[in-house]
């Protein structure tokens, strides 16, 4: 019996050289579990060495893949406008129905920070009907953003925000949905900014409402922290997920590592890079925070997975509570070692007064550095505390007439049922330590 000629893949990558070490690890990942599909994988880039462009088509060659380099001009994304952190060159992303070549008809979008862990080839050739995409739900936005349809000026009730770290493409109903020129989009993007807090993910939420089609976000997106997945079951992720997204958590970033970090570095140790992934992480440590933190951070880092395999973090030994609080922290350490402040999320939201829920040891740290950078804090919030803390006042629940701009919840393990109840008391803005370092980055 003959046999039907399998598609081939086209593959889009967003890619600017400081996002190199991830690029040859998921490509590696990329080409290793489709070893029979032709494909092509499309590089959109600002700028990119010689040196990178080279070492990325020779691990192409090795598994008989293509790459094509796509050079953006960083002219053409000069008028687009500035958004916290966010990088202009994100604004590559919305760019490309407009330098795909035209033969290229289907095309799956992947970040560079995932690592594939199966086919997906199936999903590749899975049939989209009328929609231009197929994507995953985002369930970050989900649980800490609500309301984000109606920021987008999306007012239907069974929106669904998508995360566009992976995305199949129908390139050419993309570009009917998409307006005509560059130029367009430029405009739009000027005009629209202020609701645009995650710049070419929302451009893409807006633009392709109505016509996505929804993957299983544990299969074709799974990011970890949102998962609600305990570390321990690792096997259970390698055994289900096909892509594994460090949407949040870089593995490539000593304060996130864990035993999901671990299976990116299984990976790079698996196809020989990752020696000098490591010996590039290594020298931008010692360049910004010097040799002591470096070797702190990773013995810190290797204690921690060691705990982790030994003990599994078993429900004795690390309850969920206590899981979600030690990333949380690992987290927020990071945060600051990377130079970064609360004021730069109070200012990027025109906040000046601040509350804090939660009067135990993570909400008076944040008690301490909005006071360090010299914000009103008028009172702390916890049901089961009373008194004051550094002559603050600690109260039970938050009143109508309480002039404050936003709320901090420091206990991540219950913040959906706090934020419920906040928000029918309160006017404020309701957020969690997670959500200030998901913005700020």
């Amino acid at each position: 019996m003959k046999k039907t000629k399998r598609k081939e893949m086209n593959i889009a990558v967003i890619l600017e050289e400081n996002y190199m070490d991830y690029a040859k690890v998921m490509l590696n990942t990329l080409f290793y579990h489709h070893p029979e599909r032709e494909m092509t994988v499309y590089i959109f880039s600002t700028k990119l060495s010689r040196k990178s462009r080279g070492r990325l088509k020779e691990i192409a060659a090795v598994y008989g893949k293509r790459i094509e380099f796509i050079i953006i001009d960083s002219e053409v994304t000069d008028g687009f406008p500035q958004r916290g952190h966010w990088p202009k060159s994100l604004w590559n992303s919305v760019l490309i129905p407009y330098y795909l070549p035209d033969d290229v008809e289907r095309i799956l979008y992947l970040d560079v920070d995932i690592v594939v862990n199966k086919s997906l080839g199936q999903m590749y050739d899975m049939k989209l009907g009328n929609n231009c995409i197929a994507a995953c739900e985002d369930l970050w936005v989900k649980r800490y953003r609500r309301g984000i349809g109606w920021r987008l000026g999306i007012f239907d009730d069974d929106f669904k925000y998508f995360n566009w770290g992976v995305n199949l493409i129908d390139a050419r109903r993309l570009r009917k949905r998409f307006p005509q020129t560059i130029g367009e989009v430029e405009r739009f993007c000027v005009e629209h900014i202020d609701r645009m807090d995650f710049v070419d993910q929302d451009f893409y939420n807006i633009f392709c409402h109505g016509s996505v089609k929804y993957l299983n976000p544990r299969k074709y997106n799974f990011i970890h922290d949102i998962s609600q997945i305990p570390l321990y079951k690792v096997k259970v992720i390698r055994g289900n997920a096909a892509i594994i997204h460090y949407a949040s958590d870089k593995p490539l970033k000593l304060e996130c590592l864990d035993l999901y970090g671990m299976i990116f570095w299984k990976y790079a140790a698996k196809f020989g890079v990752a020696r000098e992934v490591f010996k590039n992480m290594q020298g931008d440590y010692y360049k910004g925070q010097g040799k002591r933190t470096f070797c702190k951070l990773l013995i810190s880092s290797v204690r921690s997975i060691a705990l982790q395999y030994q003990g599994r973090w078993t429900a004795d030994a690390m309850p969920d509570k206590a899981q979600i609080n030690h990333q949380v922290l690992l987290r927020w350490m990071e945060f600051l070692l990377n130079g970064k402040k609360l004021s730069s999320y109070m200012q990027m939201h025109g906040f000046e007064k601040l509350a804090i829920y939660g009067g135990g040891a993570i909400g008076k740290m944040f008690v301490d550095f909005a006071i360090k950078e010299q914000y009103e804090v008028p009172f702390i919030l916890d049901k089961n505390l009373s008194g004051e803390y550094h002559g603050i006042p600690i109260k039970k629940s938050v009143e109508e007439q309480d002039e404050i701009d936003v709320i901090i919840v420091t206990a991540e393990s219950y913040f959906d049922e706090i934020e419920k109840e906040l928000n029918i008391k309160s006017n404020a803005h309701i957020t969690s330590i997670s959500q200030i370092i998901y913005e700020i980055g």
